[in-house]
């Protein structure tokens, strides 16, 4: 929705993006799991996925807050 209210030429771009992003994200997340089997125990994938979460949350939180600042969305 905002890459076609800010710039209707490049929707197909930005979904494009989009998709790329979702699967560096799965090759990321399996690279970063078998790393973590093979040099440490199960049980630590738990706690280096929780890690992720968290620094996503963080991400997510400074992106809104960006967001609003620069008013590219409406608050329903």
């Amino acid at each position: 929705m905002l890459a076609e209210r800010l710039v209707p030429s490049a929707k197909d771009i930005a979904s494009a993006l989009n998709i790329s992003a979702f699967n560096v994200g799965i090759a990321g997340g399996s690279t970063l799991g078998s790393y973590s089997v093979y040099d440490m125990n199960y049980l630590d994938t738990a706690w280096i996925g929780a890690t992720i979460v968290g620094f996503a949350l963080i991400l997510a939180a400074v992106n809104y807050r960006l967001d609003k600042k620069q008013h590219l969305f409406e608050e329903r």
